[in-house]
Formats: C-alpha cells, structure tokens, sequence
C-alpha cells in the first residue's frame, strides 16, 4: 500500500468513527446519559483530529474516497463501521459500547496490518502512529467500560 492510498483509508476510517461516535453522543445525550454523552463527545474529538491529521498529510480540502473497490479493508467493510451496518437504533447501551469497542479494535488492527505490511517506511510509520491512538481508544473504552483495573 503506498502512501495516498493509506491516507486515504485513514481519511474513510477516520470520518466514520468520528460520524458514528457523533451519532452515539446524540443518542445518548436524549437518553440523559451525562457521563457516556460525554465520553463519546471526546471520541468524536478524538477522531477529529486523527482525521484532521490524514487530511493535512495528504492535502486534502475533504475527505477523499477511492472507488469502492479500491478499499483495501480485511472483509470488505470500513473497520471503524463493519459491525453497525444493521444497527437502525440504539436501545441497548452495552450493545453500543461492545460495539464501539469492535471497532476501535479493528481500526486497530487494520493499522497494525498496514504498518507490518507496507514496503514504504513512511506508510510503516505512519500506519504504526495510528495504531498507536487507536490503543488509547481501545484502552480508554475499556477503562470506561469497566473491562480492565488501569
């Protein structure tokens, strides 16, 4: 994978998680949920940024998309958006945390497989940086989940 077609799945992967972090934020905001409102408003910040920073590598004025077959995802879906495809509404709010949590492990994963596998060193390096704040999320999710004693 070089270079543009790495910041471009970046750029996909980025403007989906930010999307449907958003999304959850307004969820659960109506549902008078504070604290998870609030955790998934710093994701969607988070993600932002992570796309803000795909952007300006590739210059980009928006978000770029490849020709669908041009994506490059392990099954075929945008890690960040594989598992909510059938999900219409968010009554279960395990359910929507499990899932957020799916997700940030794939990006995770996704960028780990590109770092390993890319020939260019600037794809390798970029790809493990993004690994590495896709970790935070998992870890951050996790901590708000209650799934690990940080």
């Amino acid at each position: 994978m070089n270079l543009a077609t790495f910041l471009a799945h970046a750029v996909k992967l980025e403007y989906e998680a930010m999307h449907m972090s958003e999304r959850l934020a307004n969820i659960v905001e109506l549902r008078g949920e504070r604290d998870v409102e609030a955790f998934y408003r710093e994701m969607v910040e988070n993600s932002r940024k992570h796309l803000q920073d795909a952007l300006d590598r590739a210059g980009y004025a928006g978000v770029a998309d490849l020709p669908a077959g041009d994506y490059l995802w392990p099954d075929g879906f945008s890690a960040e958006c594989s598992r909510w495809s059938d999900v219409k509404d968010i009554t279960d709010l395990d359910r929507a945390m499990e899932l957020s949590l799916d997700a940030e492990r794939r990006a995770m994963g996704f960028y780990r497989q590109v770092a390993v596998a890319a020939r260019d060193p600037n794809v390798q390096d970029l790809a493990a940086a993004f690994a590495a704040e896709e970790v935070e999320h998992v870890e951050a999710l996790e901590r708000f989940m209650g799934l690990r004693p940080y």
